[in-house]
């Protein structure tokens, strides 16, 4: 995750190079089946020293479901962790469920793993579906609509938001 971090300080170019240099491999697994993608991507981290899977207290490692979880909206569902500065969150959306206009002062970047989402970020909509990445600068209005069926994405945001924890 530091990589990722490093890489969307370092700009977007760079960041669309870490996330897809991170999902290589794995795409398929992702929009096939994300719990499958959990699954096995926990099974190829196990934890070396024991054999066994990630704990919950393991500093290194977060097994799948670990982590903050907050409704956030009605059908919009978080779940994060966190590093030294910068935090990985999976955000679920049921369909048609918003996260309204809003900003904060953190960058944010995302992948989207499953589904439809119509994306409007500083006034520019576009409806993103898997694989699609956006970027947001920190203090640029935007919101998500989930469209035709449920979403899941993964947002990265530095530095880390408190109010996630």
């Amino acid at each position: 995750m530091r990589a990722v971090g490093l890489a969307a300080r370092a700009g977007g170019d760079k960041f669309d190079q870490v996330i897809h240099q991170v999902l290589n491999g794995h795409r398929e697994d992702f929009l096939n089946n994300t719990g499958a993608f959990v699954e096995s991507h926990r099974t190829r981290t196990m934890n070396k020293t024991d054999g066994g899977p990630p704990r919950v207290d393991d500093p290194y490692f977060a097994p799948a479901g670990t982590g903050a979880h907050h409704d956030l909206f009605p059908g919009v569902a978080i779940t994060t962790t966190a590093g030294v500065e910068v935090m990985l969150s999976v955000v679920t959306f049921e369909p048609g469920s918003v996260v309204p206009d809003h900003s904060h002062p953190h960058e944010q970047a995302g992948y989207m793993v499953s589904g439809r989402a119509e994306f409007t970020v500083g006034g520019i909509t576009r409806v993103l579906g898997p694989g699609d990445i956006w970027k947001i600068p920190g203090g640029v209005v935007h919101r998500v609509r989930a469209l035709d069926g449920p979403a899941v994405a993964l947002d990265v945001f530095h530095p880390i938001r408190e109010d996630y924890l």
